[in-house]
């Protein structure tokens, strides 16, 4: 708790001393007129939220998803790409994240950048479990997000492919963003539900298991089962959108299974910031490899379960729909309806309160290991031996 207390006490003192320049922060984001500039600098939003103001990241956020800017990392790789000659602003490497309006570009530039929007070359967002969108580039900071190692966006749309080679069946582009970006949403709409993450339940004071690892596999099951009733209650609405972003959204469970494998938020946490943790990066280096070819499966499995389920009730003409979606994103606003009565429930709170767990399980798991660390996990009996036929069994049951 004093940690907890004494990380807040920093922050707050830090929005103090940054006070001050907050007017000239926000001139750099908006126009007078309340327009965002050509170029958008991800930790001047940092500053911002930090001096009590959201609404501008809100903004850009939107502008994202309607595809009016891009980060210059990836602009730069399609000038390369397609041999256009182009600059890039200042500050376009090293810790920075600049984001430049597509119509600023000169009309070859944009028109090659736009168009790799469709391949999934240019994404929305940097990778990561958690995006590092600049809306939530401070929550990326504080949870340890800030990898370019593939997170739910990319793995998804490798599992997409991966299930288009396997039944030679296609989403269209449009379709293929939409599951891949549902597949992050979980973090920002259920951070606080351990099912959504294929996690065990802790005590949020002692960092103690506070179930057993049947009773969370039942939980996390339960949650898969309830996701995919929701797509198929689309399908039988005739709203293929939303049957594709609740099909995304189950994404994110089966994949954070390959990479947490059960264990609770608190070992999470000592795995993030614990100095002694063997599993050092466990979402983002520690067995990396292994855990996105297993997630990578799970999404094309959950895809071929997924169209079996909806022949067999007699909506394939649903699934058809969904494989040939050609509309636009599901916008922020749009999903928040669909997630009612649910909210978003991630925040720089709730960051710095995970990121409190461990000490309490740093200090405790070597005495009492038993009260800390799940058992058995739910893929394999050690971390570093993956059952690839029960990773599968789980797809499996929550389609039964």
């Amino acid at each position: 708790m004093k940690r907890l207390v004494c990380i807040l006490a920093l922050t707050f003192a830090w929005r103090l001393a940054a006070a001050d320049s907050c007017g000239d922060t926000r001139s750099r984001i908006l126009t007078r007129s309340g327009e965002l500039q050509n170029v958008i600098n991800a930790a001047d939003l940092v500053t911002l939220l930090l001096c009590g103001e959201s609404n501008p990241s809100d903004v850009f956020q939107e502008a994202l998803r309607n595809r009016d800017y891009a980060p210059v990392a990836d602009i730069q790789a399609v000038a390369a790409e397609k041999n256009i000659s182009w600059t890039p602003p200042a500050c376009a490497s090293g810790s920075c994240e600049i984001y430049l309006k597509l119509a600023s570009l000169d009309a070859q530039l944009r028109d090659a950048t736009m168009h790799e929007f469709g391949t999934g070359k240019v994404q929305l967002a940097g990778s990561g479990g958690l995006p590092s969108i600049p809306d939530h580039f401070v929550l990326s900071f504080f949870a340890r997000h800030m990898s370019k190692a593939a997170g739910h966006f990319e793995i998804a749309n490798n599992g997409i492919d991966d299930y288009g080679n396997a039944t030679f069946e296609r989403f269209t582009p449009q379709a293929t963003y939409v599951l891949a970006d549902a597949s992050r949403d979980a973090d920002f709409f259920e951070w606080t539900n351990p099912p959504a993450h294929a996690q065990t339940r802790n005590d949020d004071h002692t960092a103690e298991l506070a179930q057993t690892s049947a009773q969370a596999q039942d939980a996390f099951l339960t949650w898969e089962k309830d996701v995919i009733r929701r797509a198929t209650d689309a399908c039988a609405r005739n709203d293929p959108r939303a049957a594709l972003y609740w099909t995304g959204y189950a994404f994110h469970g089966i994949q954070d299974l390959a990479f947490h494998d059960g264990i609770s938020n608190a070992e999470h946490a000592w795995h993030d910031y614990g100095g002694t943790s063997p599993e050092k990066g466990v979402d983002t280096t520690f067995q990396y490899g292994r855990k996105c070819t297993l997630a990578r499966r799970g999404t094309a499995a959950l895809l071929q379960s997924m169209r079996t389920k909806l022949r067999a009730a007699g909506q394939a003409q649903c699934w058809t729909a969904m494989l040939g979606y050609a509309k636009e994103p599901i916008t922020n606003r749009q999903k928040k309806r669909l997630q009612q009565p649910r909210k978003t429930d991630i925040s720089l709170f709730e960051l710095i309160r995970y990121r409190s767990l461990e000490s309490p399980f740093e200090k405790g798991h070597t005495a009492h290991p038993e009260r800390f660390f799940v058992a058995p996990r739910w893929l394999a009996a050690n971390s570093n031996d993956f059952d690839e036929a029960l990773y599968d069994s789980y797809v499996a049951r929550i389609f039964q």
